[in-house]
């Protein structure tokens, strides 16, 4: 757990000063991606692995990781210096586990579930078990779990690090934007053990609804509801006009999404529909997109804001985003 140390609060949020000798991991996940394939993905998102690597790493006692296996380990290998975890170590450790879990998902009536992907869906609960095992065989004081498509600025990561202990009052505390937020989530130890057996001994005890709730977010989201974790999301709220402004109803932020729909000036669903061309058009005219400072903080209208996320679709412009951002 986290060395207890002196404490500085502001306005309520959990803070902290920096502790020595602190380990705090910020982990992805690279096969809990959609079903494109892990090369075009990796193609896509390279950039933004070296952004979040080059952001974490300005801090000595963080580190980036990356679960892969050994298909994507050699591809990412290709496209810089990265740090590692191989899921085949993992297994051992996690094997009843996740063998618990696939069995879950072998039981849900794939007819009523083709909208969802179920092994897409699999694999996004798989991660938060690898994460337990990380963060055991480590003895990691937080760990971080971000989607494989998010760009975090400098200032949300040094908040993050700065954060005291999450279990010091109430239920354990998860870090997140929301309560349905586990593309950004941040867990202790005991923690992310409660989420992991909540999911594989709760979760799924209702046969009638089983085959709709194979979902890592409606998994965090009862979690919460339940009172079993508390979520602090205090340390977002400065970004609430961004967060809300972007938001759909998918429960996602498709940042991309909402930025391209105002710089085009039509409705969110409408941007899905245009032309490649059209949009990397928007995207190289625009005057108030996505700027990457040469200090590793992200703006958006010269606003501050925590992060971008590249979901679904927008994927693929993250190179061209990323690269326009940096200019």
């Amino acid at each position: 757990m986290v060395n207890q140390g002196d404490v500085t609060e502001s306005n309520g949020d959990r803070r902290s000063v920096a502790k020595k000798n602190r380990s705090i991991y910020f982990v992805s996940h690279i096969e809990s991606i959609q079903d494109r394939g892990v090369e075009a993905v990796i193609r896509e998102l390279h950039g933004v692995l070296r952004w979040n690597h080059e952001v974490i790493e300005q801090f000595p006692e963080s580190k980036f990781i990356i679960l892969v296996n050994d298909r994507s380990e050699h591809l990412l290998n290709q496209h810089g210096k990265f740090h590692f975890v191989n899921i085949s170590q993992l297994r051992g450790a996690c094997l009843e586990r996740l063998d618990k879990l696939r069995q879950e998902f072998i039981s849900i009536d794939i007819a009523k579930s083709k909208n969802f992907g179920v092994e897409f869906e699999l694999k996004c609960f798989e991660r938060f078990v690898y994460l337990q095992a990380i963060a055991e065989s480590h003895q990691i004081d937080r760990i971080y779990h971000i989607d494989i498509d998010l760009a975090l600025s400098r200032d949300l990561v040094a908040r993050l690090i700065e954060l005291e202990d999450l279990n010091s009052d109430g239920p354990h505390t998860v870090i997140s934007p929301s309560s349905y937020g586990t593309y950004l989530s941040g867990f202790e130890l005991d923690g992310i053990k409660l989420f992991v057996d909540f999911i594989l001994d709760d979760y799924f005890e209702d046969p009638a609804s089983k085959a709709y709730r194979i979902s890592d977010m409606g998994a965090f989201l009862e979690c919460v509801t339940r009172g079993y974790l508390g979520c602090d999301s205090s340390l977002f709220l400065e970004y609430s006009d961004y967060m809300r402004r972007l938001e759909t109803v998918l429960c996602s932020f498709h940042h991309i999404t909402g930025a391209v729909a105002l710089e085009l000036g039509m409705p969110l669903e409408s941007v899905w529909r245009q032309p490649d061309r059209d949009i990397i058009q928007a995207i190289a005219n625009s005057k108030k997109f996505f700027q990457m400072h040469p200090d590793l903080t992200i703006t958006l209208d010269d606003k501050q804001v925590p992060f971008i996320h590249f979901h679904g679709w927008s994927k693929r412009f993250a190179p061209l985003i990323i690269d326009k951002g940096r200019q």
